[in-house]
């Protein structure tokens, strides 16, 4: 099993509704072929964590990057891993502007994860776009 990290650039037509689209999506499309994670998104970028086995995982990155309602995708890093950090969602949604013990846990989470330098970057700005609307 493996876990793997990727950020990419919200096309500017996307709107809440897609988001909620994309999660729902992605639930049912998820759960079919074992695959947990954890989306979080701003109005410019999305990061996401998915964990599942490699070729499940393969076949779900092609059809990501062929989705429109983003650009830019940039795989951070993929991990072996024993046990899932996100097993409990096919797939978890984050708003940047969450801050409940929940949302800071994942944070916490997600930045732990060792992929890139970039990827400790990306998820360093994610949760400073958090404190900035909420304050």
């Amino acid at each position: 099993m493996e876990i793997i990290g990727y950020t990419s650039s919200v096309a500017p037509e996307v709107g809440g509704n897609d988001i909620f689209e994309i999660v729902s999506e992605s639930s049912r499309n998820n759960v079919l072929i074992n695959v947990s994670g954890v989306l979080l998104f701003n109005q410019h970028r999305f990061l996401q964590v998915l964990e599942g086995e490699r070729d499940d995982l393969e076949t779900l990155l092609t059809k990501i990057a062929q989705d429109n309602r983003h650009s830019r995708m940039k795989i951070h890093g993929r991990l072996p891993i024993e046990q899932r950090l996100f097993g409990r969602w096919r797939m978890k949604r984050l708003r940047s502007s969450m801050l409940d013990n929940e949302s800071m846990t994942i944070h916490k989470q997600l930045g732990r994860l060792e992929f890139t330098e970039d990827w400790a970057n990306e998820v360093e700005r994610f949760y400073d776009e958090r404190l900035k609307q909420a304050a």
